[in-house]
């Protein structure tokens, strides 16, 4: 995953969470155009990753450290990481940074507009087991049908020009009724789906009629 900044249309991404607006992972900047795309879909495919646009995030860095976090793998991180995206957000956006060692969230991030969440190479996230701290409820979507549930561990709703970069580890990605969708670069172990699209289920989703359109799954590495 990669560091950018450039404009968007508003977007969610989504890492193990669903939502329903136009939808990137962090993946071509400089290389969208001269990417080598082969086979009978390469025109369309060309399509898509041309208009596909980088979130536009203010240059400036807010490091997790900064604000107490401890990353030992056992010391909860999530307090600190939600104050560094308080203060980019008060800010007017910036870059979350989680340098090298193991973070532990008790709880799920919570994405606002303009913020890179940025999980720098030797760097992993991990999330708590504890149900009760997936609360309260937020819209979400299960298996394809909406629902107030537990909080994905990353969510954002009504949010835009966000990302999620760095050469970090996480987990897999959901995307859920999104639009020009571009994910690339990542190496996928997840003992499980690495890479989920949906677009709802049954009668929900077809009164929802929000449909997914135009992905471009490229370079990907899957583990087992």
């Amino acid at each position: 995953m990669r560091h950018i900044r450039k404009r968007a249309t508003p977007l969610l991404l989504v890492v193990g969470l669903v939502g329903s607006l136009t939808a990137t992972t962090p993946a071509l900047a400089d290389q969208k155009t001269d990417q080598a795309v082969r086979g009978p879909d390469a025109a369309a495919i060309a399509k898509i990753i041309d208009r596909i646009e980088e979130p536009s995030i203010p240059d400036r860095d807010y490091e997790i450290t900064d604000f107490g976090a401890v990353g030992d793998g056992t010391t909860d991180a999530l307090p600190a990481i939600r104050a560094a995206i308080e203060r980019a957000s008060a800010d007017g956006g910036g870059r979350v940074v989680l340098p090298e060692g193991t973070w532990l969230s008790e709880g799920p991030v919570h994405l606002a507009s303009n913020i890179d969440l940025h999980v720098s190479e030797g760097a992993t996230l991990l999330f708590g087991t504890d149900t009760d701290d997936y609360l309260p409820v937020v819209r979400t979507r299960w298996e394809g049908t909406e629902l107030d549930g537990y909080s994905p561990l990353i969510y954002g709703n009504d949010v835009h020009d966000v990302a999620i970069t760095g050469s970090g580890t996480i987990d897999g990605i959901d995307v859920d009724s999104s639009t020009n969708v571009l994910i690339e670069e990542n190496r996928f172990r997840t003992g499980d789906d690495s890479v989920v699209v949906k677009s709802g289920r049954d009668l929900d989703g077809r009164t929802i009629a929000r449909p997914g359109d135009q992905y471009v799954d490229g370079e990907l590495d899957w583990l087992s």
